[in-house]
């Protein structure tokens, strides 16, 4: 894929083909050269640039059907073995649930305390997953 073909693509979805006037004072005012260009941006195990190409390849090149890459997925773990219950009474008697989003975690439960502990829970250990 050749930056020829991304900036006339890029140009037709802006709707600024009809303006190549445009198009050439951008480039002769802002030319990058090569050492400049940003890096390949990694994601996993591939880029940013072969997931597009992929992605390209996939709706122009073939009948392949097109899957969407899967946005940051919820990842729910059972964390109530972690969990020491001393002095509570649960009032729903449900388990708590531990959710991991990625970048935050979220306990869930509800319990009334009794005891010593005011809000009913106690870490025994923090796993790996947390």
């Amino acid at each position: 894929m050749s930056n020829v073909y991304i900036d006339e693509r890029l140009l037709d979805a802006a709707g600024l083909s009809d303006f190549p006037e445009l198009y050439a004072y951008i480039k002769e005012c802002y030319p990058k050269p090569i050492g400049e260009r940003p890096q390949p941006v990694p994601i996993g195990d591939q880029t940013l640039q072969q997931q597009v190409k992929n992605n390209d390849d996939i709706i122009y090149a073939s009948n392949e059907v097109f899957e969407p890459p899967m946005p940051n997925a919820i990842t729910k773990l059972d964390l109530s073995s972690q969990l020491k219950r001393n002095s509570f009474l649960a009032s729903s008697g449900s388990d708590p649930t531990l959710i991991v989003y990625g970048d935050r975690i979220t306990l869930i439960a509800s319990y009334a305390t009794t005891g010593v502990f005011p809000n009913g829970y106690l870490f025994k250990s923090y796993p790996k997953e947390a």
